[in-house]
């Protein structure tokens, strides 16, 4: 494999760190569940009922909870250099090949996007042979770069000339499934642009965790020596 980029830019909207046991650190791990199991949430919010502003409670799945905040944040000027109404989306896939009927959160939260109009489905990204779940793995195990890029393929039912994609993830630690996504799509398009979004960003360091609501954007940088990388960002709010 030849390795056609070392960067990716990413952003986010939520975050948790697994060492933050405060209040704030607990129910951000609570939302992080919300996100990996699409659970069908209660918000609140404001409705114009006869001519009063009244609060109410509605349900709605955690992928469209992401993608209306997400939403959100491009109509006040966030993140308008990810998002347009013809970006591509490219849901990540599991860590096992995707059965009939299995729940794949990237895909609902890409698909939740494509609602808002933030871009256009396509799952051109596939996991052809399984990989070591990364949140049940030790960090020195976790699958590297390489190994995604070596358990990808390239839907061959797609066909379609494309410049410009957005990767679409739930959880984002180092960056690695986003990488080797990133060079296994670059081999069939070698000049397509690529960018990442997660649902949320792991914060390893706990002085760095500030709260579950961190719009963030930055950057994944691989590391050769290692066969790793690296993940910096700055908020935005």
């Amino acid at each position: 494999m030849q390795k056609m980029l070392d960067k990716l830019a990413f952003c986010s909207i939520f975050s948790y760190c697994p060492r933050d046991n405060s209040k704030e650190g607990v129910f951000a791990k609570k939302v992080r569940d919300w996100i990996k199991y699409d659970t069908i949430i209660k918000v609140k919010k404001p409705v114009l009922r006869e001519g009063k502003v009244i609060t109410v409670e509605k349900e709605m799945s955690m992928a469209y909870y992401v993608a209306e905040r997400l939403k959100s944040l491009v109509d006040e000027g966030y993140f308008a250099d990810f998002f347009q109404e013809d970006t591509i989306l490219v849901p990540m896939p599991r860590s096992t090949p995707i059965k009939k009927g299995q729940l794949w959160p990237p895909y609902q939260i890409a698909k939740a996007m494509e609602n808002k109009k933030l871009g256009v489905v396509v799952p051109l990204i596939q996991r052809m042979v399984a990989i070591q779940k990364s949140s049940y793995a030790p960090p020195s195990q976790r699958p590297k770069p390489v190994d995604h890029y070596n358990s990808m393929g390239i839907n061959k039912m797609v066909d379609l000339e494309i410049g410009y994609v957005v990767f679409v993830d739930d959880i984002v630690t180092r960056g690695h499934t986003f990488m080797g996504a990133a060079w296994r799509l670059k081999e069939v398009y070698p000049d397509v642009e690529i960018k990442a979004f997660a649902a949320m960003q792991t914060i390893s360091d706990k002085s760095k965790f500030k709260r579950y609501f961190y719009p963030a954007k930055g950057t994944i940088t691989y590391w050769a020596n290692s066969g790793t990388c690296r993940r910096d960002w700055e908020s935005i709010g």
